[in-house]
């Protein structure tokens, strides 16, 4: 996973511009959700770039809530123990 400037924003439709997010069923996990194959504004297809792109962006969103979790966990431990 390449880290960068572009990694760190969430991807936009190329048509209209509109953020695109994983779709989201009623017992389905955010992270887990199926990346569209259009876009949910103006019905353009998405490209394989920016589909890549969300996968990249989900994946370092995952990371830094784990990061974050257990340097919080860890935080605790300390300070109680």
């Amino acid at each position: 996973m390449r880290l960068g400037k572009k990694i760190l924003r969430r991807p936009r439709c190329e048509n209209c511009g509109a953020r695109i997010y994983r779709t989201r069923g009623i017992f389905s996990n955010y992270f887990w959700g199926k990346i569209p194959s259009h876009c949910p504004k103006c019905g353009e297809q998405i490209s394989l770039d920016i589909k890549n792109h969300l996968r990249e962006h989900d994946e370092l969103l995952w990371l830094l809530w784990c990061v974050t979790f257990i340097t919080i966990v860890i935080v605790v431990l300390v300070i109680f123990l």
